[in-house]
């Protein structure tokens, strides 16, 4: 039984060194429970996307523990990808594979072969620009692929969530990983 989701969009501030339109908070309802996640940054890939990373208790979090949060199992956290322009599904999923490809090393690409695969695959339509497509890691590795508000996928497994976050956090990201935390360091700094 896959639970009932919707996103509610809160507080949309701009960020005035780029042109993004990413709200400050998300709120994820699952059943009958609330996760209210906050902005840790916003940045963009080229001419291609721009990203959102959100953050379960990221304003309550200090500095040190969001990067160990952000790669953990337990939070809520979100990607939250908006495209540029138009692209076909098979553009998307070679720029994914290629991503993939830049950020894990050969034995991580072994290891998750065929989740990468599977997950390639939800990305089965083409987009327009200004559509939406929403990474969400939940408690116990629930990895889920959504177009909107459609769901697209789901895989489950903690160390597959943990590849995909290190697509465009990790040390080989292919984005500037440190504007996707900008935000958390600028609100801790600002207390």
């Amino acid at each position: 039984m896959r639970p009932i989701l919707s996103l509610m969009l809160l507080f949309a501030t701009p960020n005035f060194a780029e042109t993004f339109d990413f709200p400050s908070h998300v709120q994820l309802r699952v059943n009958n429970l609330i996760y209210t996640m906050d902005k840790t940054g916003e940045t963009t890939k080229g001419e291609l996307y721009s990203i959102a990373h959100y953050l379960q208790g990221a304003i309550e979090a200090q500095e040190r523990v969001i990067l160990v949060q952000i790669f953990s199992d337990g939070e809520a956290k979100e990607f939250l990808i908006e495209w540029m322009k138009d692209f076909k599904q098979d553009e998307i999923k070679k720029e994914l594979k290629s991503s993939f490809e830049k950020a894990l090393d050969k034995k991580e690409l072994a290891e998750h072969e065929k989740e990468i695969a599977s997950f390639i695959n939800f990305f089965n339509q083409d987009v327009k620009a200004k559509d939406q497509i929403k990474i969400l890691w939940m408690a116990k590795g629930q990895l889920q692929v959504f177009y909107g508000s459609d769901l697209k996928g789901e895989i489950n497994s903690i160390p597959f969530a943990k590849a995909v976050w290190k697509v465009w956090l990790g040390p080989k990201s292919v984005v500037n990983k440190s504007l996707l935390i900008d935000d958390y360091i600028d609100i801790q700094q600002s207390y």
